[in-house]
């Protein structure tokens, strides 16, 4: 079967689980929204919970001079599809 969008292993509360990185779901899912309003208003909506849903990894951003730092999100398979379903998108 092929992924739709690639899972990652990642540790959540101590335990290996496959996620997906979130910007990869958003712009697969084509939302209009930009990337960090998007993700903070549907955790914040649905209730999600870091170290159990998602967990933040921080990143320097390659391109940055000033060394700003990026943060992904890695969700779980279950809050994924959630994130999907919520979206109302054919995909």
């Amino acid at each position: 079967m092929n992924e739709l969008i690639p899972l990652q292993p990642q540790t959540i509360n101590g335990n290996a689980v496959e996620t997906v990185n979130a910007r990869e779901l958003h712009e697969f899912l084509e939302s209009k929204q930009d990337f960090s309003t998007w993700i903070k208003n549907r955790i914040e909506k649905y209730e999600f919970v870091e170290n159990q849903d998602f967990i933040k990894l921080h990143k320097k951003m390659e391109l940055s001079k000033t060394g700003q730092m990026a943060i992904e999100y890695f969700v779980s398979v279950g809050m994924a599809k959630e994130l999907a379903m919520v979206e109302n998108t054919d995909k």
